[in-house]
């Protein structure tokens, strides 16, 4: 979820904001090899909240209705195949 104010004083809606957003960083990244999409804020966003909150706490932050969806976003979470090698080796 973005919070952009316009000018005007009123809350811009999120697709708006994402299409402002996507028009400036192609502008600013015009001719380079660079490829930043707003995509990649989002998820460095979850991410940065997950570190420090749980995920439900996380969840109700970024307004997933699933917290299958949310745990896409944490890096930290071991896979089942991890947790099953951690527990084969002790």
């Amino acid at each position: 979820m973005i919070f952009l104010i316009k000018k005007d004083g009123k809350e811009m809606s999120n697709l708006s904001a994402i299409r402002w957003m996507n028009k400036c960083k192609k502008e600013l990244t015009k001719g380079d090899d660079i490829n930043i999409k707003s995509h990649s804020f989002r998820i460095n966003y979850v991410t940065s909240i997950l570190k420090k909150h749980p995920v439900n706490i996380a969840q109700s932050i970024i307004g997933h209705r699933s917290i299958d969806t949310t745990m896409r976003y944490d890096r930290n979470t071991l896979s089942s195949d991890k947790v099953k090698q951690i527990l084969n080796n002790i």
